[in-house]
């Protein structure tokens, strides 16, 4: 039911269960008084009029002053300035690409669904990527490791056979790999993958990058 509903229909049901939660959060006697205020001050503007932008503002500052007053023990703020520099990263990713008055909390989910959340790496970083999670992606160099049997292909793949299905998935992921490259590309191999005797990755030779 809920999937065939409109997205002003869907958010109406989305505000519901949200005002819900914060009355019931409000009617709780121990809770502290910046939560309150937060409550009582945010949760409307994202209800009732999908104000994102003003809600987070506000969950900032409510988090700032939790922050502020969390004991020196607690760890529950660890990563808290890296995630929140990250979602200002985001914001301002989106809002560059669309417009700020063109960015509207539908679209935001959207977009958040396919970026990564990961901070930005450091200046001079290397980074280090899944085939699957460099979709999309181009670097000046790619090094593509570990190109031994049971690793790419798979062991999976290797049981099926060469000519499965299976196979050919690891093939086409080979090749994403490879197309990530924009300058330079560097394949490699070794005999042992953690202790264990390996033999170079067939599509090695299926490239002709060593004898068959």
């Amino acid at each position: 039911i809920y999937s065939a509903m409109t997205p002003s229909t869907a958010a109406t049901v989305e505000g519901s269960f949200l005002r819900a939660f914060a009355q019931a959060a409000l009617a709780r006697k121990e809770i502290a008084a910046i939560t309150r205020n937060f409550l009582e001050q945010a949760i409307p503007k994202l209800a009732d009029r999908l104000d994102f932008r003003a809600f987070a503002t506000h969950a900032f500052a409510w988090l700032d002053g939790m922050q502020e007053n969390a004991p020196d023990t607690a760890d529950d703020f660890t990563e808290y300035a890296d995630e929140k520099a990250t979602w200002n990263d985001l914001i301002s990713e989106i809002s560059s690409q669309y417009g700020v008055d063109q960015v509207t909390l539908h679209l935001l989910l959207q977009e958040l669904d396919l970026r990564s959340k990961a901070p930005k790496p450091p200046t001079g970083a290397v980074p280090c990527f899944t085939i699957h999670a460099s979709k999309g992606m181009e670097f000046g160099h790619v090094y593509l490791v570990g190109l031994v049997e049971d690793q790419l292909p798979s062991w999976a793949a290797v049981k099926k056979g060469d000519y499965s299905r299976e196979m050919q998935e690891e093939r086409r992921n080979c090749f994403v790999a490879i197309t990530r490259t924009e300058d330079t590309l560097t394949l490699t191999y070794s005999e042992r993958v953690q202790g264990w005797l390996k033999q170079p990755s067939r599509f090695l030779r299926e490239m002709g990058l060593i004898a068959a």
